[in-house]
């Protein structure tokens, strides 16, 4: 966890919640709820940097990647 956490009991039940809808109503609910909060954080004045990063992860083993050739 973050040392700087001010309220580490509230950041965990975020937490539980997350991973409660993941398990309960998958990924795509997750996603559609995160963008949600951060629409009405930048709504209500909160700064949120952007960032370029997305939470896909490459799901293709490696051993199963077809290298590009020109």
């Amino acid at each position: 966890m973050n040392s700087h956490d001010i309220d580490p009991q509230e950041t965990q039940e975020w937490l539980d919640a997350l991973e409660s809808v993941l398990i309960n109503e998958g990924p795509e609910r997750a996603h559609y709820l995160l963008e949600r909060l951060v629409e009405k954080a930048r709504r209500s004045g909160a700064y949120l940097p952007y960032s370029a990063n997305t939470a896909y992860i490459n799901t293709i083993p490696s051993g199963k990647r077809r290298t590009l050739t020109r």
